[in-house]
């Protein structure tokens, strides 16, 4: 469980990576079962894709049912997925050694979970790519350990390449670049460079020293030794001698530049061996490395197959290797799912799911690709998986009251809604238990009789107003009657008269216990 929060915790706290990249998915027939794969995205066919893809094809990891629906993955699916799937290999691994063991290697445990934890922090930046470097006498296995390649160990992957020297054609080249890797021959390509011009200078020099030797042999030569025995016996001993100390000088200087000269010179052939070796294969792909991987990838296996800087899913089938065709143009062409192998050159021909050669053979189509990018499906799926979950939790509806129409369930919520309503209105809150839990609604209330029941409320209101303007039109009346002119008196007692006729003839015919309205 720790384990599990520092993979979690590690992948979110270094997010190096942009969160809104996205793959499109592609259905493809593959030893007789229907599978989704990864297409590319602007970043071409990174490891981290040709590694899903092989595990995809497996059968060992899942996509999510969303990514599924929706036929696009976002780095974050992809991430996970491929971590769960390392954490899973790596505990089952763990279990296997500690029972072998037959003890608890706690302090083995804490550095192998720590080892993991800093590989599965590498596995968003393979999104961009990833080091390789190859080496060229070792088979199709032989790289340089990086933590790139530890990050495929732990997911069970296999990355081979092609980039190989035909050691029975090549044993010179063979012999110079032995187990060396690529960034090794780099360096031989630039001290072979740097030794040339080295070597262009010595060889001066050393023409120098030669030059200047013959110029004193031929001068010696002209001079007069029998005439001049004797003084220079006498007179030019001295001389004579020093002149010999800075010949044995030269001639050492001489010696040592023409070993340095030798030395350089075999830095410089070599350098030129190496360089004439990379550029004649700068496809990285050779007919010997070819050979080697049709000896070491297994029939119907999977790999990660490195060349040119791009990892290509890879798979053999009845004898012939096969490259996964990823490219996004391919999206909607069924017909085109395998590249054969077969060619240094790239010059190949391209198959359908069931390995057989396609008519389609334009490795870069123009029209056949998708309207939408991997990254605007990617920023659909939020409202597509809205109306995924509002459709199913219909459908859970529908499976729970299979009578409930449409129509039925549109009528209760409308009285529910005109009930809450009247219940504002009349200030007043639905009834509660003693817990605090609202009691269920009666199924058979009807609309109408919560109408009915606000009606009466209201005509209940309606009536105590009039009956209260009944007494005070009655007391006034009474009023004016003993205190007024018999003429006033007269006028306003007719007013107030007909006032109460008017209201006892509005009540007139009224039931109090009806519930009909008073007013009408």
């Amino acid at each position: 469980l720790c384990l599990h929060l520092t993979i979690s915790n590690s992948l979110t706290s270094n997010k190096i990576y942009t969160t809104d990249m996205a793959y499109s998915l592609k259905s493809v027939w593959f030893k007789d079962r229907n599978k989704k794969i990864l297409l590319q995205n602007e970043n071409g066919p990174c490891p981290l894709l040709a590694a899903a893809n092989v595990l995809l094809l497996s059968s060992k990891i899942t996509l999510p049912e969303s990514s599924i629906r929706n036929n696009v993955a976002s780095i974050d699916d992809v991430v996970n997925m491929l971590a769960g799937h390392a954490l899973r290999r790596n505990e089952q691994r763990t279990e296997t050694i500690t029972n072998v063991s037959e003890g608890d290697d706690h302090a083995g445990a804490e550095e192998a979970a720590h080892h993991i934890n800093e590989l599965l922090t590498l596995f968003p930046s393979l999104q961009h790519g990833m080091d390789v470097n190859p080496k060229f006498t070792l088979g199709p296995t032989g790289c340089e350990y990086t933590n790139g390649l530890g990050a495929f160990d732990i997911m069970g992957v296999d990355l081979v390449h092609g980039w190989l020297v035909d050691i029975e054609q090549e044993q010179e080249v063979a012999k110079v670049i032995g187990s060396k890797s690529y960034n090794e021959l780099v360096e031989m390509v630039i001290r072979g460079n740097e030794a040339t011009e080295l070597r262009e200078k010595l060889a001066k020099e050393i023409t120098r020293l030669l030059s200047d030797d013959d110029e004193k042999i031929t001068e010696e030569e002209g001079q007069n030794k029998e005439e001049e025995e004797d003084e220079e016996k006498s007179e030019i001993l001295g001389p004579y001698d020093t002149d010999d100390q800075s010949q044995i000088d030269k001639e050492k200087q001489l010696d040592t530049k023409q070993q340095e000269l030798q030395k350089h010179t075999d830095i410089a052939d070599q350098g030129s061996l190496v360089k004439q070796f990379l550029d004649s294969t700068s496809h990285q792909l050779t007919y010997a490395g070819l050979t080697e991987l049709h000896g070491h990838v297994k029939e119907g296996s999977l790999c990660v197959f490195f060349r040119n800087n791009h990892f290509a899913t890879l798979t053999k089938h009845e004898g012939t290797l096969y490259l996964l065709v990823t490219d996004l143009g391919y999206a909607r062409v069924q017909d085109v799912i395998w590249e054969k192998l077969d060619d240094i050159s790239g010059d190949t021909d391209l198959y359908d799911s069931h390995f057989s050669k396609t008519p389609v053979q334009s490795i870069h189509p123009s029209s056949a690709g998708p309207n939408l990018s991997p990254e605007q499906l990617l920023a659909q799926r939020g409202q597509s998986e809205a109306d995924y979950r509002l459709a199913l939790e219909l459908s859970r509806n529908d499976q729970a009251n299979p009578t409930n129409t449409l129509a039925e369930r549109e009528g209760d919520l409308i009285a529910a809604a005109t009930e809450l309503s009247l219940l504002e209105y009349n200030n007043t809150s639905p009834t509660e238990t003693p817990g605090g839990v609202e009691e269920p609604k009666q199924n058979e209330e009807s609309l109408y009789a919560i109408q009915m029941r606000a009606n009466e409320q209201r005509d209940l209101e309606v009536a105590m107003r009039l009956q209260a303007e009944l007494n005070a039109a009655e007391n006034s009346t009474a009023q004016q009657t003993t205190t007024s002119a018999p003429r006033s008196t007269s006028n306003a007692q007719t007013n107030g008269v007909h006032a109460v006729e008017e209201l006892r003839r509005r009540g007139r015919g009224r039931n109090p216990d009806s519930s009909g309205c008073f007013i009408c």
